[in-house]
């Protein structure tokens, strides 16, 4: 019950929502996003600028928040996952670079370079600026923390919804592309449907995936998203570009012993993490439903 209103359960909820998630996630091209996207990103501006003034807020009525420990040792390799859950937007670095005009791609890499240490800045500083002023009571999301009224919890909230909404099918975009070759070339059913039959096919069975996913990490939303970290995140940003490097680099004879050495450094640590805090946070999730 939340203001008065009787809120359905997340296994009734989530799947409540596949009819929308469903049409956007059929779209072709990321230019087709531009529209949505630009919203997207107008709505999670406008909900961090909203939460970051509440926190300010709460930080110059009532002092900063008592954290102890300051270093939380039982949980570090749970905010590993957790932290390493922010690479999860390199996957569509190579797709969004391809989707760009010809004469436009010599300005992507200063744009990227750009958006990099701006996204940096605001992840470091709003994380920082929101566990000084909540403290141990920050919750997950942190827009559950911001308690106004009713009315503009609600609008932050649901702002927040539809920009995941909107970015939905870019984020699915890449692991399409990748399921829908593989499909192609495999001797499965699928690859002897029609490629119209095959392409809906194999985005239903997705969007059924990820579903069943959000169904099953709603309860302990802080340890799924430490474990999708851990899992999909900590190898997307360590061991794939290493491994990808060395493979390029040696067949291309660019490949010194100095960068061999520095790329599977890259990739033992990420090895390290995946499986350490991997392991940490689904013994951690485990736990944690045996207490309820």
């Amino acid at each position: 019950l939340h203001a008065g209103v009787t809120v359905p359960s997340d296994g009734v909820l989530i799947p409540a929502l596949l009819p929308v998630f469903a049409p956007l996630l059929f779209v072709k091209s990321l230019r087709s996003l531009a529209v949505t996207n630009i919203l997207a990103d107008l709505l999670i501006l406008g909900g961090l600028t909203f939460v970051a003034v509440a926190a300010t807020t709460e930080l110059c009525q009532k002092g900063p928040a008592t954290i102890e420990p300051l270093v939380d040792t039982d949980h570090a390799l749970l905010f590993i996952g957790t932290a390493c859950f922010t690479f999860e937007g390199g996957a569509l670095v190579v797709p969004i670079a391809a989707s760009i005009d010809p004469g436009q791609k010599q300005h992507f890499l200063r744009i990227f370079r750009d958006a990099m240490i701006v996204t940096v800045a605001l992840f470091t500083g709003f994380g920082a600026l929101g566990y000084v002023s909540f403290g141990e009571d920050v919750l997950m999301p942190v827009t559950l923390s911001v308690k106004l009224d009713a009315g503009t919890d609600a609008l932050l909230r649901i702002g927040y919804s539809v920009a995941v909404v909107f970015t939905y099918p870019l984020q699915m975009m890449p692991i399409v592309q990748m399921l829908e070759g593989w499909c192609s070339a495999s001797t499965s059913s699928l690859a002897r449907m029609p490629p119209l039959v095959q392409r809906f096919a194999t985005r239903l069975l997705l969007l059924a995936f990820t579903c069943g996913a959000a169904v099953l990490g709603a309860e302990q939303f802080d340890h799924f998203i430490s474990l999708v970290g851990a899992v999909c995140a900590v190898p997307l940003a360590f061991v794939l570009p290493g491994l990808i490097f060395i493979n390029l680099s040696r067949e291309l004879g660019v490949q010194t012993p100095r960068t061999l050495w520095f790329a599977r450094v890259c990739v033992s640590i990420g090895v390290a993490a995946s499986l350490s805090s991997g392991v940490t946070s689904l013994l951690s999730w485990v736990q944690e439903g045996a207490k309820h």
